[in-house]
């Protein structure tokens, strides 16, 4: 004996009816499953330094060195930040960044590995300060190079700040602006060269050489400045550098 089964066709009232109950509910979106999620906590590491709840976060997104995407965020009130249900594929790098006290810091730069599905930028902001007293060059090196007629000096900086403060240098009445760093020019340099944002950019000129406007966050080697000119060469040449801060090591190849 066969099975046979029947079924009544709901009344064109009935649909009427059920799409106005689906109408009258509110709509909330479901949050999106799967995905990369990329955390990270803001932390002030000034003691007793300030809130940084409200914090907008930038998240840039890299593949192959070059900017596809950027994201933003807010801190919470625990200093910690979120992006979540991010689609990006092995090799895709990542770097967190945010300004505090007209500061930008940054995460260091991340790339996600195969299988690695949550990504941990912290970040560390710090409160500034105007006292150059914790500033100095750990490493100079200074590079000579003879050439027809002219002497082409390059000279390399790795500034660190042994403090907790962000130093953020004083306005110049030369420059016109902030500075943290000035450098002195031989009378004779010319052809002055920058590896990265120049004057007008990063660095201001003044009468005797030129200033830099970046701040130096505490830590080893967080600034680095690197410059090249060029001094007419004779016989008997004697070079002489002034420095306006502390310089620990010296290296001289020529």
């Amino acid at each position: 004996m066969g099975t046979s089964f029947r079924f009544r066709v709901p009344h064109l009232a009935f649909y009427v009816l059920l799409l106005a109950a689906l109408v009258s509910l509110a709509w909330t979106p479901l949050p999106q499953e799967g995905g990369l999620v990329v955390r990270g906590q803001v932390t002030n590491g000034t003691p007793g330094g300030g809130s940084v709840e409200g914090l907008e976060v930038t998240l840039h997104v890299f593949v192959e060195g070059e900017e596809v995407n950027t994201l933003t965020a807010s801190v919470a009130a625990d200093g910690s930040f979120l992006f979540d249900g991010l689609a990006a594929t092995e090799g895709t790098t990542f770097l967190a960044q945010v300004t505090y006290q007209g500061v930008d810091y940054a995460s260091e730069s991340v790339a996600l590995g195969a299988g690695r599905q949550e990504l941990e930028l912290p970040i560390t902001v710090y409160e500034t300060t105007e006292d150059p007293a914790t500033v100095q060059v750990t490493q100079l090196h200074i590079f000579m190079v003879g050439m027809e007629g002219h002497l082409q000096v390059g000279e390399y900086y790795l500034v660190s700040n042994d403090g907790d403060r962000a130093y953020v240098g004083s306005e110049d009445p030369g420059a016109g602006e902030r500075i943290t760093l000035r450098f002195t020019l031989p009378a004779e340099a010319e052809s002055l060269s920058f590896d990265g944002p120049g004057l007008g950019e990063r660095f201001v000129a003044l009468e005797d050489g030129f200033a830099d406007t970046e701040p130096i966050p505490p830590g080893t080697a967080t600034s680095e400045v690197l410059f090249r000119y060029e001094l007419p060469y004779q016989e008997g040449l004697e070079v002489e550098r002034t420095f306006h801060f502390p310089v620990a090591s010296v290296v001289i190849i020529m």
